[in-house]
């Protein structure tokens, strides 16, 4: 897997990222990121730094969000 990882979220799909990145912080879990909205109408390019398995965060974080 890349070191970074670019995704576009609309604007449910980012505040849905938000609450799963916020359940595995509380967990102890750090995921870096780094946000830019890049339109008028809510579309977010969300950057995640560092190897993850997303798969295992999805199942920590017990979501269908991650893929």
């Amino acid at each position: 897997m890349a070191d970074n990882q670019r995704v576009i979220l609309n604007k449910e799909d980012y505040r849905e990222f938000t609450f799963r990145v916020a359940e595995l912080v509380e967990q102890g879990y750090d995921l870096p990121y780094e946000v830019e909205r890049i339109s008028e109408d809510d579309t977010y390019r969300v950057t995640i730094y560092g190897e993850h398995n997303f798969e295992e965060l999805d199942t920590l974080s017990n979501s269908e969000y991650a893929s």
